[in-house]
């Protein structure tokens, strides 16, 4: 697979945690990559049927299908209609199996020791 990543490609970024968005936003554009931030999954589709991306990053949309704010189909859709040139990163956990098999790449993440295990919850400016 080529990377078609470059200086003044365009990026979908759907977060809906504000200050992580903006930091994002920023450090990319200051990459030189021209970046739309959605709020949630519903505005990056909206985004999505009306401009051309590069590179497409819907944050916690695994966990979105978990919680049924959407569901695997919708994503499925999503990831089938999308152009061949345009990489798709979905993050989060409870990962449909459906989704699996249709990803070109899976990358796990493994808690080996973590804060919360004590007790700590989101800590202002790190998760929240």
């Amino acid at each position: 697979m080529e990377n078609n990543l470059f200086k003044g490609s365009k990026i979908l970024l759907a977060e809906d945690e504000e200050t992580l968005a903006v930091g994002l936003e920023y450090n990319l554009t200051d990459e030189g990559f021209a970046v739309d931030w959605a709020k949630d999954g519903k505005e990056a589709l909206n985004f999505f049927n009306t401009r051309n991306y590069d590179l497409i990053i819907l944050d916690k949309i695994l966990v979105s299908i978990h919680f049924g704010l959407f569901n695997d189909e919708e994503v499925m859709t999503f990831m089938k209609m999308k152009p061949e040139n345009v990489e798709l990163i979905l993050t989060g956990r409870y990962c449909p199996d459906k989704i699996l098999e249709a990803a070109d790449l899976v990358t796990e993440m493994k808690v080996i020791k973590h804060y919360y295990q004590e007790g700590i919850l989101a800590r202002q400016g790190i998760e929240s």
